[in-house]
């Protein structure tokens, strides 16, 4: 969910980074006045159909991704044009802009090359765990609780975890509020989204507990956000529209806003590296996740920026490849709309089989200029070389969707992706299957 009008997150200046008195800045810090927690107010009658959660027992059986049912309701969104929905990036640049408190840390030792280094898969694993600790009393049958910040309506759990500043506008997928934990330095360093309990809602948190949980904490990938921490409310009494917490990392921004920054779209190396780091993104979703994104967008990928020199060891299906850094990691979000790639036993593999190229076509959009049908910004950025170059992969990555027996499923067409896009438009060494010396990552990423 993104608004670009919104510019108010705080309306207070903050003060440079060097020769800060630390303490002035923690009574800036400071909520002015905070009311009493008051209760939520109870609505009279759950809507028919409310998708609650029958039992305990059942909500610990859920937890599971096995017992996940594929989605058949939902039509694939072919995109055609540059459009945002009410499901874009969550994490938006204003939120690191406006909060120095992402830079001004006691964890990380208040040095901005440090607060950059976190951003690094080790430290973004380390930042969870610190998280997670910090969290320990929060359990995920939490509800939340109004709670007033400066005058204007919040949200608490326990007072342990503040929902302070509402960012964007509410829509049927939720809402996201700029988050603190309480008596934490760090505090606005993370981002909650408040949502209805609904099918695809829920299912969306499941699937990102799963990724957190058995992918990124397993360093079997760097393309995806994390989630801290998901709480369900399951009592009648609470309003039908904040039953679900979901609790995430921040991002610096999506990939729409990468790609208005000209002094990034003006480097093909630096772009053509983005493409291929969202192409593998999409094949670490369909290969480790076994699900369909469905709503390949450029809101939908976000990035967060890092000092790593070298390259990246990816390992499929028994061969190594290694792309070069570039001081951005693209990774893969917003699963609501996502389908399961079932076996072939089910009635829908077919037809989710011949889909898998549509996730990755669509955003080829995202590196095409306005001038060339692309949803790019500007009229003549990227450059019409590299959009050209953009097109033969769209027609490539196309052609395959006709010739289905080439690929059996969505590790086969990966292994077409790598072939026709990744080796055959690499260019200066951005992507090698020679091991070189400068490897970033010992466990290398698993794309199988």
């Amino acid at each position: 969910m993104i608004d670009n009008t919104i510019e108010k997150i705080s309306n207070f200046k903050f003060p440079k980074i060097n020769g800060l008195n630390f303490m002035k800045f923690i009574n800036m810090t400071k909520v002015s006045k905070v009311s009493k927690v008051s209760k939520v107010s109870k609505v009279s009658k759950v809507p028919k159909g409310f998708n609650g959660l029958k039992s305990s027992k059942a909500f610990k059986a859920f937890k599971s991704l096995k017992d996940l049912k594929p989605t058949n309701n939902i039509k694939y969104n072919k995109l055609s044009s540059n459009i945002y929905n009410e499901r874009s990036s969550v994490f938006i640049k204003d939120i690191k802009k406006k909060s120095i408190l992402n830079n001004i840390t006691k964890y990380f030792k208040n040095k901005k090359e440090e607060a950059k280094k976190r951003y690094t898969l080790n430290d973004r694993i380390d930042y969870y765990k610190y998280v997670i600790r910090s969290l320990k009393k929060v359990n995920n049958t939490e509800c939340l609780e109004k709670k007033l910040f400066d005058g204007k309506q919040g949200y608490t759990i326990k007072n342990i975890i503040d929902m302070v500043t509402k960012i964007g506008t509410e829509s049927e997928y939720g809402v996201i509020f700029l988050t603190k934990i309480n008596n934490k330095l760090d505090a606005f360093s993370i981002a909650s989204k408040i949502m209805p309990n609904t099918t695809y809602n829920y299912k969306e948190v499941l699937l990102m507990k799963h990724i957190t949980e058995e992918i990124i904490v397993k360093k079997k990938s760097r393309h995806f956000v994390m989630m801290y921490k998901y709480c369900v409310c399951k009592k009648k009494e609470v309003d039908k529209n904040i039953k679900i917490v979901c609790i995430n990392e921040l991002a610096h921004g999506d990939l729409r806003t990468l790609m208005e920054k000209k002094e990034v779209i003006i480097h093909n190396d630096i772009i053509t590296n983005l493409l291929f780091q969202t192409l593998i993104s999409i094949g670490s979703f369909h290969n480790l996740i076994r699900y369909l994104h469905k709503d390949t967008h450029d809101g939908n990928f976000l990035y967060q920026t890092n000092n790593e020199k070298g390259y990246y060891d990816y390992l499929f299906q028994g061969q190594h490849y290694y792309l070069k850094s570039c001081g951005y990691n693209i990774m893969i979000y917003d699963f609501g709309l996502s389908s399961k790639i079932d076996d072939s036993r089910l009635s829908n593999y077919s037809n989710n089989i011949s889909n898998i190229p549509t996730d990755y076509i669509n955003i080829c959009n995202a590196f095409i200029n306005k001038q060339m049908g692309g949803w790019g910004m500007y009229e003549d950025l990227p450059n019409n070389e590299f959009c050209s170059l953009v097109k033969d992969i769209k027609i490539s990555l196309n052609e395959i969707r006709d010739i289905q027996p080439f690929y059996k499923d969505e590790r086969g067409y990966f292994k077409y992706v790598i072939q026709t896009v990744l080796i055959k438009y690499s260019r200066n060494g951005l992507l090698l299957t020679k091991r070189p010396l400068n490897v970033i990552n010992i466990i290398p990423f698993n794309i199988d």
